[in-house]
């Protein structure tokens, strides 16, 4: 499927593996946070997952933060994007709450840093449970231990020192208004930050971790099924 448009963003609903969703909000100049929105739409492609890139850059619209004058009709539209790709999956019951554990996986670019090449974010465990964490964790970790490269193997940060941007968290909590009171526990988001070396040296082994994650996850949500 092809991606559609809207004002600020594009998206690809998913198919086959609707418990995974991707998005890349940064990744148009300037300051853009380079192929983190090839990365997202390649694993879309591949694992038939659910996909949002932005189509503005943050100085027009930041969707990464709470509404504000001068993004609010952005993020309602972002926000209701997520919305729709819920409900054309089947995946929300009468009160809008998640049936199915669903993984989102937000991803955003770092500088290269002397001390890190990989962050992942939960607000201290409030967007995501500590079970899917640990799980991302250990891909990374496995990842990191096998990647053949001329600098150091990456180093993966837990939320011990990223908090993660707190809107992120608002996906499963809601925003304490009736108009997005969120999709409950079993909506999951992660905040990825990669290094720049990464995502240029290394993308199609990025690629093909992130869908060996999401192919991995649409198992263990199809055999998780209340």
């Amino acid at each position: 499927m092809d991606f559609l448009r809207k004002t600020y963003v594009r998206y690809r609903r998913g198919g086959r593996n609707p418990y995974i969703l991707l998005d890349a909000l940064h990744s148009v100049a300037p300051w853009a946070e380079f192929f983190t929105d090839e990365i997202a739409e390649r694993v879309s492609a591949a694992t038939d997952c659910h996909c949002i890139v932005c189509t503005v850059s943050r100085e027009v619209a930041d969707l990464n933060r709470h509404p504000n004058r001068n993004n609010r009709v952005a993020v309602q539209e972002y926000r209701q994007t997520i919305c729709d790709l819920l409900s054309q999956s089947n995946v929300l019951d009468e009160d809008n709450r998640l049936r199915f554990p669903v993984l989102h996986i937000s991803l955003h670019g770092m500088r290269d840093r002397s001390y890190m090449d990989v962050e992942l974010g939960t607000v201290f465990g409030e967007s995501c449970s500590d079970r899917y964490l640990q799980w991302m964790l250990g891909h990374f970790g496995r990842w990191a231990e096998g990647l053949e490269n001329c600098r150091r193997r990456p180093i993966i940060v837990d939320n011990q020192e990223l908090y993660g941007e707190p809107i992120i968290a608002v996906h499963r909590s809601g925003d304490g208004s009736s108009d997005y009171p969120g999709y409950g526990k079993r909506f999951n988001t992660v905040q990825i930050e990669l290094a720049h070396w990464l995502r240029t040296e290394h993308r199609e082994d990025l690629v093909t971790l992130f869908t060996t994650m999401a192919e991995e996850f649409r198992t263990f949500a199809i055999e998780n099924i209340p």
